[in-house]
C-alpha cells in the first residue's frame, strides 16, 4: 500500500509565520487607537520632530513674525513686544548717534518706567550717569528689586528742573519735545543743564508737512522743530533716516496700536 506523504514540519518556517502574524495584528491595534510603533533605535522622535519644525518655522519668519507675542506666558509676552519696539525704536544705534558713550552723563526726559534708561546703563558704563526725568515707580522697582538691581548711577527726577546746571553731555527728547507747553521756556531749561557744546536728541513722529503741528495725533514738522531750537540757543548738527517709516500714511497717533512704527524724525542739535 502505498504511503501517504505529509508535508516536512519545520520550527523556523512555523517560528516566522507566527512572528508575521502577531506583527500584522498590532499594526492594526495601533492603526485603530492612532498610536505609532516604538522606534527600534530607542530614541524619541517625536521630539526631535518637533525642533526640526521650529528650525523651519525661525527660518521663515521675518522682523514682524519674530516680534509677535507668545500667548501664552506674560513673561514672554513682554520680552517679545520689548524685542519688536527695539527693531523699530532702534535704541542703541539712536544713542550712538547722538553721542551716548562710555562715561556720558546722559538726561532721558519722560524716562517713564525705564525702556530708554534700561538701554542706556550699558553704554554710559560704571563711570556714566543717566538721569531719569519723570521716571515712574516701576521704574524704581525694577532698580530696587528687578532686572536693573544694583544699578547705582541713575537718578531720577521728578521734573528736569531738578537737573543740575551744565552736567549733560547728551539730553534725550523722544517724543518729548511737542508736549511742552512753553517752548522757548522748555528750550531754556534743556540749554541750561547741558554742557558747553553739549548734544541734544530729538524724536518727533513726523506729520507729513515740513511745518506746524497737529496736537491731536501728536505729530511735528521738521522744519518747525528744527527752527525752534535753533531760536533756543542751538545748532542743528544732523539727522538720520534710521526711524523713517515710509509706510504712514500720517494720521494716526498710534496705528495698529503702536506708537513706535510712525515715521519718525532724529534731530542733533549743539549747544551753542
Amino acid at each position: 500500500m502505498q504511503k501517504k506523504q505529509y508535508p516536512e514540519f519545520s520550527a523556523q518556517k512555523y517560528a516566522t509565520s507566527l512572528r508575521l502574524i502577531i506583527l500584522s495584528v498590532v499594526s492594526v491595534i495601533l492603526a485603530i487607537s492612532g498610536c505609532s510603533a516604538p522606534n527600534p533605535s530607542g530614541t524619541d522622535s517625536s521630539n526631535q520632530s518637533t525642533v526640526d519644525e521650529r528650525k523651519v518655522v525661525a527660518a521663515k519668519e521675518g522682523p514682524a513674525d519674530q516680534g509677535k507675542p507668545e500667548q501664552d506666558s506674560i513673561d514672554d509676552q513682554a520680552i517679545v513686544t520689548a524685542h519688536e519696539r527695539d527693531q523699530y525704536s532702534k535704541p542703541q544705534e539712536v544713542f550712538v548717534f547722538s553721542g551716548v558713550s562710555e562715561g556720558s552723563v546722559v538726561v532721558d526726559v519722560g524716562a517713564g518706567s525705564g525702556y530708554n534708561t534700561s538701554q542706556l546703563i550699558p553704554l554710559v558704563g560704571k563711570t556714566g550717569m543717566v538721569y531719569a526725568v519723570r521716571g515712574s515707580a516701576a521704574l524704581e522697582e525694577r532698580i530696587a528689586d528687578g532686572d536693573m538691581a544694583g544699578t547705582n548711577n541713575v537718578v531720577i527726577t521728578e521734573e528736569a528742573t531738578a537737573v543740575p546746571d551744565g552736567v549733560a553731555d547728551v539730553v534725550l527728547l523722544i517724543r518729548e519735545f511737542h508736549l511742552a507747553p512753553d517752548h522757548p521756556v522748555y528750550l531754556a531749561n534743556v540749554h541750561r543743564m547741558l554742557k558747553t557744546g553739549g548734544s541734544v536728541a530729538v524724536v518727533e513722529v513726523r506729520s507729513g508737512k515740513p511745518i506746524g503741528y497737529d496736537h491731536t495725533s501728536h505729530r511735528s514738522g521738521e522744519q518747525t522743530v528744527i527752527k525752534e531750537f535753533e531760536e533756543g540757543g542751538f545748532e542743528f548738527v544732523g539727522e538720520s533716516d534710521m526711524l523713517r517709516r515710509e509706510s504712514d500714511d500720517y494720521t494716526a497717533y498710534a496705528p495698529a496700536g503702536k506708537r513706535y512704527i510712525t515715521d519718525r524724525m532724529l534731530l542733533i542739535f549743539r549747544k551753542i
